[in-house]
């Protein structure tokens, strides 16, 4: 995954399909997590 601005993530979870795009990257690791506990993955 790349942890750069302007990123798309997506849920992991198949059910859940939420995405988001990285603004400003965080600069304390590459993880992302969903608010459903599932990691966020790049689009």
């Amino acid at each position: 995954m790349a942890n750069e601005t302007g990123t798309i993530l997506s849920c992991s979870n198949p059910d859940c399909g939420c995405r988001l795009i990285i603004q400003t990257p965080c600069p304390h690791g590459e993880t992302y997590i969903c608010a459903c506990g599932h990691e966020l993955k790049s689009v």
